[in-house]
């Protein structure tokens, strides 16, 4: 699929298409992104009148997990792009071309 993006034409199946759609993730999924995903999939944790947020028991017990993990999930939304553009295309304000 061709599409235009500021401009710029990429097709989708493209190397230089995918280094947009790294970068982009890069600039705009946050540490808060992943913790509001760890907090909605794993219930919060009581402890007498004390509760804790997963995705602040993470950062502080596994720091280093927590960092593979916020990794790998970019790297997922990126795959997740790839693998099907449209609506990031339309987020973008581009528009699909006929080929």
């Amino acid at each position: 699929m061709i599409c235009k993006i500021d401009g710029i034409r990429y097709d989708t199946e493209s190397r230089e298409f995918r280094i947009f759609v790294e970068e982009h993730v890069e600039d705009t999924y946050t540490e808060c992104d992943y913790d509001d995903m760890l907090d909605d999939l794993y219930d919060k944790v009581e402890i007498g009148s004390s509760c804790f947020q997963p995705s602040d028991i993470l950062k502080e017990l596994d720091p280093i997990g927590y960092r593979v993990g916020f990794t790998d999930e970019k790297d997922e939304v990126v795959c997740s792009i790839i693998d099907a553009p449209e609506e990031f295309i339309e987020e973008m304000n581009g528009e699909i071309e006929e080929e």
